[in-house]
C-alpha cells in the first residue's frame, strides 16, 4: 500500500493529487469497466473543484480498508443514502464511519469518492 502510495506521490509532498487518487481506484477495478471509469477520472481531471484537493496517505488507507469490506459498505450506503437515491457526503461519511469504527473521514476525500 505504502509503494503505491509512493508511486503516486513522486514529488515526495506526501500528499497525492484527486486524479491519481482516481487512478489507484480504477487500476483496482474490473476490466471491462475500464474505459467507462478512465473517462470519469479524465472529468475528474478537467474539474477545477478538484485542482487543490490532495489525499494524504492515512486516507489513501482508509480507501484501501473500505474496499476490503465492500459488501458492508454497500449495504451502509444503501441504508444512508437519501430516499431519492442521491449519495451525499454526509451519507458517505456515516456509511464509512460505520463499516470503519473511526472518526470520521476528510472531506477532501469523500469529494473525490463520490464526486460532489
Amino acid at each position: 500500500m505504502r509503494l503505491e502510495f509512493v508511486h503516486y506521490d513522486y514529488k515526495s509532498q506526501k500528499t497525492i493529487s484527486a486524479t491519481d487518487f482516481a487512478h489507484s481506484i480504477v487500476a483496482s477495478a474490473d476490466v471491462g469497466h475500464l474505459s467507462k471509469l478512465l473517462e470519469r477520472v479524465d472529468e475528474l481531471n478537467n474539474d477545477p473543484q478538484f485542482n487543490d484537493v490532495h489525499i494524504t496517505f492515512e486516507e489513501f488507507k482508509i480507501f484501501a480498508e473500505l474496499r476490503k469490506k465492500l459488501v458492508p459498505l454497500s449495504l451502509a450506503l444503501f441504508s444512508f443514502a437519501k430516499v431519492n437515491g442521491l449519495l451525499t457526503r454526509d451519507d458517505f461519511q456515516r456509511a464509512a464511519s460505520s463499516v470503519r469504527h473511526v472518526s470520521p473521514i476528510s472531506s477532501c476525500f469523500i469529494k473525490v469518492v463520490i464526486r460532489q
